[in-house]
């Protein structure tokens, strides 16, 4: 399942360009196979255009017989335009069609080799598919070299789990080793470089790339290329495309090279889930509070691409103002799921709460700030009783949550105040309340 659009001419758009109200086009899709079952969520949001591709493939059954045991998932994220982003996705000539048709990469996976083996394989196949997006630039010569895109890829075949990224689109498995997030992917973005708090060996690595470069480089504009005042600037350092920072004059500035020293293992049986998102999502979540809310949903026995839905929704909530993309693959049979009266339980409980409360303070609420704070008051005792619910009263005597506790709540915190807003609405008859309430307001739950 590719989410692909007809590609339009390339065109320069401003990084701050925001609309007034937020495109709630939300669009849903899953599948299950080879033991794993997904859901995607995608959602314009702010932006004036939807840039984000996806390619999600449960059993990819293309190629050679071993690929009938693969399941290959990948997030583009474009920039400056869509032309990079849905070639990435566009059929016989995708990424995932470039992988498939390599020699080597399917040698590798049909004789389960070393982890090790699949590194270099990887980079050449990176380095590779960037340099078909340049000839396919250059022969319908259609002026696309001020567009990009990053990209995550993952790729589960037998026993083996790669994954890699160009850019700040970022990838996570969450493995359940004492609640342990092997985050594989690096963001490659400006403000992790310029950020002196991150220390990583691979965020010293991407800095020491640009040692002896000429570039200029700030938070608000970017990476710039030198005594280029008017030119735009890119908030990634490495992606396919971005042709116009790349060549002998410029050393590459940026360039389609994966991070992938940390993205290839065996899979042990103790995967719980993955998530691959553009980093519309990952500005306002951190990777242990998508894990964590993630995770407890699909114990709830929600369908995974409502919990993807659920995500974005919150992410919107929190304040994303760009495009939004997640795709959650879920390990079926690694997740240990709560009885379904367990769910009934507690919704009939939060719901009878939300209906009490709505009914004690809604005659004294009377402008709209009071509205909004009432919401957040409601939404707040949802997450106090969701949280007990899946983790257990906290020990009054400390009044700390666990750190899993905690990332969990936050998420939760703006799931219940969506819906506690929907509520106030339908009780009040205004449907003047912000708009973010407007799409997708059914809490029933979505078929796979």
């Amino acid at each position: 399942m590719n989410g692909a659009a007809k590609m339009v001419r390339p065109r320069r758009q401003s990084q701050n360009e925001l609309l007034v109200q937020p495109m709630l086009n939300y669009s849903c899709a899953g599948g299950s196979g080879n033991g794993l079952s997904y859901g995607v969520c995608t959602v314009q949001g702010y932006r004036p255009h939807m840039e984000d591709r996806y390619t999600a493939r449960a059993s990819v059954r293309t190629g050679h017989p071993v690929y009938g045991q693969a399941s290959f998932f990948a997030v583009y994220d474009g920039h400056g335009g869509d032309w990079v982003s849905t070639f990435c996705v566009r059929e016989k000539c995708s990424f995932l069609d470039f992988l498939i048709e390599d020699e080597q990469l399917t040698s590798l996976l049909a004789q389960q080799s070393p982890i090790c083996d699949y590194r270099d394989c990887l980079r050449r196949l990176f380095l590779g598919y960037d340099r078909k997006i340049r000839r396919e630039i250059d022969y319908q010569r259609n002026r696309a070299d001020s567009c990009g895109s990053t990209a995550v890829v993952l790729l589960i075949c037998r026993r083996h789990l790669l994954l890699a990224n160009c850019g700040d689109s970022r990838g996570v498995v969450y493995i359940d080793y004492g609640n342990y997030y092997n985050r594989v992917t690096v963001d490659h973005s400006v403000a992790h470089i310029l950020n002196k708090e991150l220390s990583t060996v691979e965020i010293r690595t991407e800095r020491q790339r640009f040692d002896g470069l000429r570039y200029e480089m700030d938070r608000d504009r970017g990476l710039r290329k030198p005594h280029d005042k008017l030119g735009h600037g890119l908030m990634v350092t490495r992606a396919f495309g971005d042709y116009d920072f790349k060549g002998d004059d410029l050393h590459n500035l940026v360039t389609a090279e994966p991070s992938i020293n940390h993205g290839t293992y065996f899979v042990k049986g103790h995967e719980r889930l993955a998530a691959l998102a553009s980093d519309g999502l990952w500005d306002v979540f951190t990777t242990e509070e998508v894990c964590e809310f993630a995770l407890h949903q699909l114990k709830r026995r929600s369908s995974v691409q409502t919990v993807a839905r659920d995500l974005l929704q919150c992410a919107l909530e929190a304040g994303s103002r760009d495009n939004l993309t997640l795709v959650l693959v879920c390990f079926d049979k690694n997740i240990e799921l709560a009885l379904p009266q367990d769910v009934g339980q507690l919704r009939d409980e939060t719901d009878r709460l939300a209906d009490a409360v709505a009914r004690e303070d809604l005659a004294r609420a009377t402008t709209e700030t009071e509205v909004q704070q009432l919401a957040q008051r409601l939404a707040a005792k949802m997450v106090r009783i969701t949280s007990e619910a899946v983790f257990g009263e906290q020990d009054a005597g400390s009044g700390q949550q666990q750190p899993a506790q905690r990332c969990f709540s936050r998420v939760c915190y703006f799931f219940w105040l969506r819906r506690a807003r929907q509520r106030l609405r339908r009780a009040l008859g205004d449907p003047g309340l912000p708009a973010l309430d407007e799409a997708n307001d059914d809490d029933g739950e979505d078929e796979d």
